[in-house]
């Protein structure tokens, strides 16, 4: 097993005491992020400072479904025994507790300390959304609902051309590689018969603007008449780049482009 440990490095500049007690802050996060202690974290915040319940239901939303693994790098760690502001270039590993799905992130993060009571509080933070949970949903929702629409368009044997399969082909990118093979299969084999399609997602990848899935895809066409499978594809991996694009997550590739052609004369 290969086990990666944190870089944590701080500025020269933060030698002194309270250079060193909010470097310490920081390092708390850190531990307290991979441990998947969201009160920790939260605890680490002033809950006057602007935008507190924003961060604090973020972190505990983050941390219930996902570890979190940083590398943070200290730029700039600057200011007195009372009050610090914070430069960090911080690069963030979320993967869920299942393995299934790991998002990087990256960011400037800026934060402002301020020392009262003898203790270390975050007073500002930015970027705000720097812990918002990772909404994987709305990937495997644009699956799901792309094979739905397969199905229950094949289902309908009185279908037309025309109709065939808008809903699902607007769940890829029509500048995609390869979108008009696409096209051109999936017409095939709904010439063929009725689709019957299922899919387990088995690796999602990527950060919050582009990721890569791996489904394990079932796939059979049944004939109308006789309701005899005329072929079948079991358990065949196809991969799929995803991009999200004007907030909503699109498919802009997929390999291999031909899981969905009809079969060769007599294969089934």
């Amino acid at each position: 097993m290969l086990l990666i440990l944190p870089v944590l490095c701080a500025a020269a500049r933060a030698d002194d005491q309270a250079g060193l007690e909010a470097h310490a802050l920081v390092q708390a996060m850190y531990s307290a992020l991979w441990d998947g202690n969201g009160k920790a974290v939260v605890a680490l915040f002033d809950p006057k400072m602007p935008g507190y319940k924003t961060i604090s239901n973020d972190v505990m939303q983050l941390t219930r479904l996902s570890t979190a693994f940083s590398t943070i790098e200290f730029p700039a760690n600057t200011g007195n025994d009372q009050s610090r502001d914070l430069d960090l270039n911080w690069r963030m590993q979320i993967r869920s507790y299942n393995l299934q799905t790991a998002t990087e992130r990256r960011a400037r993060v800026k934060m402002h300390l301020e020392k009262e009571d003898g203790q270390w509080r975050i007073t500002s933070f930015s970027p705000l959304d720097f812990f918002a949970p990772v909404h994987m949903g709305a990937v495997w929702d644009l699956i799901s609902d792309a094979l739905t629409a397969l199905t229950e368009v094949s289902g309908d044997p009185s279908a037309s051309a025309a109709r065939v399969p808008s809903r699902f082909l607007s769940a890829f990118d029509p500048k995609m590689p390869g979108f008009n093979q696409l096209r051109t299969n999936v017409m095939g084999i709904l010439g063929e018969g009725t689709v019957e399609s299922s899919a387990v997602m088995v690796r999602n990848e990527g950060d919050d603007r582009t990721r890569e899935v791996e489904l394990e895809w079932d796939l059979s066409v049944v004939d109308r008449v006789t309701k005899v499978a005329i072929f079948q594809r079991k358990g065949d991996r196809v991969t799929l780049r995803m991009e999200r694009q004007h907030g909503n997550w699109k498919i802009v590739g997929m390999d291999p482009i031909g899981f969905l052609a009809p079969p060769a004369a007599g294969r089934k």
